[in-house]
């Protein structure tokens, strides 16, 4: 398997997405932890994966909600250190603060512009931004998805990403 599919809270919408991507990719190891009491999940995930992940040299990505602390995680595997992560996360604040500690991502897409941290993110990371609003035509859409590093939705009802 290339792919390495982690999810500290297989519930819900994190189960949705789980689910949805092991249909629709091929090759890729599923770990999850029942979608209960989600606060010690995401205290103790990084810990339970790191001893129930076997090692395998044909993973290449890590993918992962994130209730499970990624850092945690590569610190106690430091196998799975050079895997490229993808995480998914509700919390849009959160990234815009890490995106401009960082400033590591070369191009992302925003969707609608409501929150006042927009404002403040989009004259900070002007220069990586490749869209911002609305694309009237689906494929104009996967085309730019397909074109960033990082997508950031602000929509109503996003569910991870699936709504993308």
């Amino acid at each position: 398997p290339s792919v390495l599919l982690l999810e500290a809270f297989y519930g819900g919408s994190h189960k949705q997405l789980i689910d949805l991507l092991t249909e629709n990719i091929d090759g890729c190891s599923v770990f999850t932890l029942p979608a209960k009491k989600w606060h010690w999940r995401a205290r103790t995930a990084a810990l339970h994966f790191s001893q129930t992940v076997p090692t395998c040299p044909s993973y290449r990505v890590l993918f992962s909600s994130s209730v499970l602390n990624l850092c945690e995680l590569v610190a106690l595997r430091p196998d799975l250190a050079c895997l490229k992560k993808v995480c998914t996360s509700t919390r849009t604040s959160w990234f815009i603060q890490s995106a401009k500690n960082r400033r590591e991502t070369s191009s992302m897409v925003t969707t609608r512009s409501s929150h006042e941290i927009f404002s403040k993110a989009r004259c900070l990371l002007d220069s990586h931004i490749l869209n911002w609003g609305f694309l009237s035509s689906k494929q104009d859409y996967v085309k730019v998805l397909c074109q960033a590093d990082v997508v950031v939705s602000t929509a109503k009802h996003e569910f991870f990403g699936v709504a993308m």
